[in-house]
């Protein structure tokens, strides 16, 4: 999650009484060490403002660590049960959708966790170099692309979101020359193997572009047909 999706997210979050939002259940949250330690703005912009509300959350992630409270992949009907189980009022998914083979399945599994007439909130890149996690499908929405994956939901807020470049990372990152040379050396280097080459090296091409997030805030309908949850 990119610090000015982080922001968004959490401005809009704001808006909404505690009680619609709890309890929350993220997807693909990482640990506590990822969101406090390594990606600050995650927690200090979207998590830590809720806690502070009394808002629960619970974290999901198919590896285990610290934070992570529901361990498990999110294809086995058994993690799916405990995923329902929750009940929340809000789900939150974020760059998730690029990481899987089928998208439309990824939703219909959000959906199917969600309870009637809760907060669907969805982030998916749409202008950023090609990432491993452990794979990427180049699946690159705009937001109304994102929006289609949740027919019948209410659309509250949806929005391309500029995050930053890769020139801001290595400005940000310390030291500027040994960081250019750190990174003029990813190209000459192909270190893990051509996927993992190429995710290093495509970044360049975000030297003097942004990054563009798509990102939305929907709302279920409290009544609706239902859908295919199940994923094979």
């Amino acid at each position: 999650m990119r610090p000015e999706e982080a922001a968004w997210i959490g401005a809009r979050l704001a808006q909404y009484e505690s009680d619609a939002l709890s309890p929350m259940l993220e997807l693909g949250a990482a640990t506590a060490h990822f969101r406090t330690v390594l990606k600050p703005h995650i927690d200090r912009e979207v998590h830590a403002p809720l806690r502070s509300r009394g808002v629960t959350i619970l974290h999901a992630d198919i590896q285990a660590g610290d934070g992570v409270d529901i361990c498990g992949d999110a294809t086995r009907p058994e993690i799916q049960k405990r995923l329902r189980a929750v009940g929340a009022h809000c789900v939150l998914c974020c760059n998730m959708m690029e990481h899987v083979e089928d998208p439309a399945e990824l939703a219909r599994l959000c959906d199917s966790i969600l309870a009637p007439g809760g907060i669907m909130i969805v982030t998916v890149p749409n202008s950023y170099p090609f990432h491993l996690d452990p794979i990427d499908t180049y699946f690159r929405p705009s937001p109304d692309q994102l929006v289609d994956l949740f027919p019948g939901y209410k659309v509250i807020a949806s929005e391309a979101v500029e995050a930053g470049s890769y020139t801001r990372e290595i400005q940000e990152a310390g030291n500027l020359p040994i960081e250019i040379a750190k990174a003029a050396a990813k190209l000459i280097v192909p270190l893990g193997g051509y996927q993992k080459w190429k995710s290093r090296v495509h970044k360049f091409m975000w030297l003097t572009r942004p990054y563009v997030v798509s990102c939305a805030i929907l709302r279920k309908p409290k009544t609706s047909a239902k859908r295919n949850a199940a994923l094979h």
